[in-house]
């Protein structure tokens, strides 16, 4: 759909990030955050992330209705809808905070699973997140990070960042994540614990 990047950013040894950032554009790149009515989100929003410039693809190669789907125009810009949901920090670099395929509906609110696993992954002891939506109910999986955690004051934490409905019903400690023969994390193995 790109080229083979499209953001990027200089890590600094002596400045370590919980959540480093994937940057800025490159040179000849556009980027545009929006929400999901193609409104452009401010700092610290979470929204899709459409790129455009040089190094965007025609299209999927015969996949007509597909291409049309994802290759757009956007403010007079041929774009890509990445299905990536990111949001800027204040510095203007992007963090990457999961797909929106990942987005599911509790009680009527529509919920970010990824922002939910940012902010679970910001508080002490915690190394891996992954949240999932199971029979309409937040279930957290997470890691621990050299020290044990206690889970009940993890979702008390989280009260102070999140609004309830999106408090996880669960957090359960694994000593691993299951991974899938590509490298990520298995979802579905999760789903099955």
């Amino acid at each position: 759909e790109n080229t083979t990047f499209t953001t990027t950013y200089q890590c600094n040894r002596e400045k370590i990030y919980s959540d480093i950032p994937i940057g800025k554009a490159i040179n000849n790149t556009t980027l545009y955050i929006v929400d999901r009515y193609k409104n452009l989100v401010p700092k610290g929003v979470v929204g899709e992330l459409y790129t455009g410039g040089d190094g965007v693809a025609r299209g999927y190669f015969n996949q007509d209705e597909l291409t049309q789907e994802k290759f757009i125009e956007f403010r007079g810009d041929r774009v890509y809808k990445t299905g990536d949901l990111v949001k800027y920090r204040e510095d203007g670099n992007l963090i990457y905070l999961g797909r929106s395929d990942n987005q599911v509906k509790i009680r009527g609110f529509r919920v970010e699973l990824g922002e939910i696993e940012q902010q679970i992954l910001q508080l002490d002891g915690v190394k891996e997140c992954v949240v999932l939506e199971k029979n309409k109910q937040l279930i957290g999986y997470i890691t621990e990070d050299n020290q044990k955690v206690n889970t009940e004051h993890l979702k008390t934490t989280l009260k102070e960042h999140l609004p309830e409905y999106m408090i996880p019903l669960s957090l359960t400690v694994l000593e691993s994540m299951p991974i899938n023969p590509n490298g990520k994390v298995d979802r579905r193995a999760l789903s099955k614990i």
